[in-house]
């Protein structure tokens, strides 16, 4: 059923069923992408009481209703409102060739060409980011922050990170890297009590640099990798010897 609710404007407003929306990116595969499943139409005449009417007592097909499609130009930031990038009447939209390290927000608002009412919804949008290379990493978890290494006698380095939360997919977990090669694992569920994971890496020479790289990772995919350098600390101090004591009356 369509349901008509009072208006919060002059004009009464309707809900009308809008259909996912299927988005193909430039460099992958086709993906559906789910979005509310309601939106806002206004301009039908206020003579309509509030109450329940079957489908039939609005027109969703051949009435004036079209859908203008809005971006945020692919930097990542907020959706430009000041004019629609396209306008269709069908429920497929073939976005242009995306560029390299896009983030991209579509927002979609339905439009009633016959009253020039649009919709003020901001819920039926979908996001897609692309990497350095073009390729789709809208479900890859964000690189860990707060990346900390100490060095310790015998070779080996104590590290700590933490994630950022609320950014990105949740990961399943962590890949470690030392100069570039995969040490470990670290299961996402090791978390100290202060959202801080920690590992210890082996095999650091005394006095050598190294890079040791944390990356985040879910089955999507892997994050850019958080890098931190650490001088090898294989030896520690000369050992104190000839040490004595004299009490002293």
């Amino acid at each position: 059923p369509v349901v008509v609710r009072k208006p919060r404007y002059p004009e009464t407003q309707t809900v009308l069923p809008l259909l996912p929306i299927v988005y193909t990116p430039f460099w992958g595969d086709a993906a559906t992408y789910p979005i509310p499943s309601q939106v806002v139409r206004k301009g039908l005449s206020p003579s309509l009481l509030e109450g329940v009417f079957q489908p039939s007592s609005v027109v969703l097909t051949n009435g004036g209703i079209y859908y203008h499609i809005y971006w945020n130009h692919g930097t990542g930031g907020a959706v430009d409102f000041t004019a629609p990038i396209a306008s269709t009447a069908n429920l497929l939209f073939d976005a242009p060739p995306l560029f390299a390290n896009a983030d991209v927000t579509y927002l979609i608002r339905a439009y009633d060409l016959l009253t020039g009412y649009e919709e003020q919804n901001g819920d039926a949008r979908v996001r897609i980011k692309l990497d350095g290379s073009g390729n789709d990493i809208t479900l890859y978890p964000a690189p860990p922050i707060g990346l900390t290494a100490k060095a310790k006698v015998g070779g080996t380095a104590s590290i700590r990170w933490q994630y950022p939360p609320g950014i990105g997919t949740k990961p399943s977990g962590f890949n470690v890297y030392l100069n570039g090669v995969f040490s470990q694992s670290v299961s996402a569920l090791t978390a100290l009590p202060t959202g801080t994971y920690s590992a210890s890496v082996s095999g650091l020479a005394d006095g050598v640099t190294y890079t040791i790289g944390v990356s985040s990772f879910t089955s999507a995919g892997e994050s850019a990798k958080t890098l931190i350098t650490v001088i090898g600390a294989g030896v520690g101090p000369t050992a104190i010897t000839g040490f004595n004591a004299v009490a002293i009356p």
